[in-house]
C-alpha cells in the first residue's frame, strides 16, 4: 500500500463515527473487526448478508473478532434493519459520502453487476425464497458491498463482492484474518 492509499484508508477510518461517536480505529484498537459494507439497506443480498452476520455473530465472538456495519443510510433506518437482523446492538457507521467504501476498493457496478439474469435469479431466492424481501434504496444503487477485518487501524483481509448478488464468506475472511492478527482463529464448521 503506497502513503496516499494509506492516508485515505486512515482518513476513512477516522472520518465516520458509529453510534456512540466511536471510529473504526477505536473499535479495532483492541481486537480485530469485521466490518461489513452492505450495498444500500433496501438490498435483498445485503439483508441476506445481515443475517449471515447474525448467524456468524457467536462464533466471531468467541474468536476475539468484532463486528461493526458501514452503510450509506440515515442512522435510524439502519438501527430499524440491523434490530430486524438481532444486530441492533452492532456498531452502525452512516457513511453517504463511501469513504469506508472507497478506502476499500469496493468497486462500482453497472448494468452487468446489478441487472444480469444471474443477479435476479439470486434475487428471487434471497427476496422471496428466504425472505428478505426489498426495501427503499437509500445511497448509491451502483455501489457493491465487500467486508473487511480491521485491526489497530490496519485492514487486515477484505473481501469484495463482483456483482451485486454475490455472497460473502463472512467466516473465511475472519479464518485469513486471524493469522495476520497474530491470532489463530479455529476453523469452525458451524458458521
Amino acid at each position: 500500500m503506497n502513503t496516499t492509499d494509506a492516508d485515505t484508508l486512515a482518513a476513512a477510518l477516522t472520518a465516520v463515527t458509529d453510534q456512540h461517536g466511536r471510529t473504526l480505529v477505536d473499535l479495532s484498537a483492541e481486537r480485530p473487526v469485521l466490518v461489513l459494507c452492505v450495498r444500500h439497506t433496501g438490498c435483498t443480498f445485503c439483508r441476506e448478508a445481515l443475517a449471515d452476520l447474525s448467524a456468524a455473530r457467536n462464533a466471531l465472538a468467541e474468536d476475539g473478532i468484532g463486528i461493526a456495519i458501514v452503510h450509506m443510510s440515515p442512522e435510524a433506518v439502519a438501527a430499524t434493519l440491523c434490530n430486524k437482523y438481532g444486530l441492533g446492538d452492532v456498531s452502525r457507521f452512516a457513511d453517504p459520502e463511501r469513504r469506508v467504501y472507497a478506502a476499500l476498493a469496493l468497486p462500482m457496478g453497472g448494468p452487468r453487476e446489478l441487472l444480469s439474469p444471474r443477479v435476479w435469479m439470486r434475487g428471487y431466492s434471497a427476496a422471496i425464497a428466504a425472505g428478505h424481501g426489498f426495501g427503499t434504496i437509500i445511497g448509491s444503487v451502483r455501489q457493491l458491498a465487500g467486508a473487511a477485518v480491521i485491526f489497530r487501524g490496519a485492514v487486515v483481509a477484505v473481501q469484495r463482492t463482483a456483482m451485486a448478488c454475490d455472497r460473502l464468506d463472512l467466516r473465511q475472511l475472519a479464518n485469513s484474518a486471524g493469522e495476520r492478527c497474530g491470532r489463530e482463529v479455529p476453523e469452525r464448521a458451524d458458521v
